[in-house]
């Protein structure tokens, strides 16, 4: 016989399972002005000794400044060295952030922290006004745990940074979710009625 708890409970299991990806963000404002950022948005500190919120992102070979193209302020950050990484352990599948480049560069994304694991996807940033920030979206196949930019040392700011979690395999989509719910109230509507029509007869 059909209970509606057992719909119930179900239907439950679907909802509390994540069906979205999650997002995270920084604006680098947070960081002290002229400090590298270091372990700042991950439980530690930037150079300087401030602590951040533990957003699991570190960050290497990137320091913050003011006073060219950044999309909020006070602060952006630019790369140090040739080669500057930010890893993310939680792993993400979609990097969107505004930028300024003296020079054209490039960001690969990688299946491991600090540019290890295989190769995604790369993405070249193309010589802009540093002065007049503009936004980047780079979407790739798999889960990404670090991004490393390759350029000239000073050359590429970033601000207003948006990484976006891969969403697990086998994790449906919003608009699956709609049908599996939309499908078990069916189911359960049928049952109803099948038994409604037994009573009567």
């Amino acid at each position: 016989m059909w209970k509606p708890t057992i719909l119930f409970t179900a239907l439950s299991t679907f909802i509390a399972s994540p069906s979205q990806a999650a997002t995270v963000f920084v604006n680098f404002d947070s960081v002290t002005t002229g400090a590298s950022i270091n372990e700042h948005y991950n439980g530690g500190t930037d150079s300087s000794g401030v602590m951040g919120s533990n957003l699991h992102l570190s960050f290497l070979n990137f320091l913050t400044t003011t006073g060219f193209g950044e999309t909020s302020g006070p602060n952006l950050a630019y790369n140090i060295e040739a080669v500057a990484i930010i890893n993310f352990a939680p792993g993400f599948g979609r990097v969107q952030a505004t930028y300024g480049a003296f020079t054209a560069g490039r960001f690969d994304a990688y299946t491991a922290v600090n540019g290890a694991g295989s190769l995604l996807g790369s993405y070249v940033l193309t010589t802009n006004n540093p002065f007049a920030f503009e936004r980047f979206v780079f979407q790739f196949s798999g889960t990404a745990r670090s991004l490393v930019l390759n350029a000239g040392a000073t050359q590429i700011g970033i601000d207003d940074l948006l990484l976006t979690q891969a969403v697990p395999s086998g994790v449906p989509e919003p608009i699956q979710w709609s049908f599996l719910i939309t499908g078990m109230f069916c189911v359960g509507s049928s049952v109803r009625h099948r038994r409604a029509k037994l009573v009567l007869a």
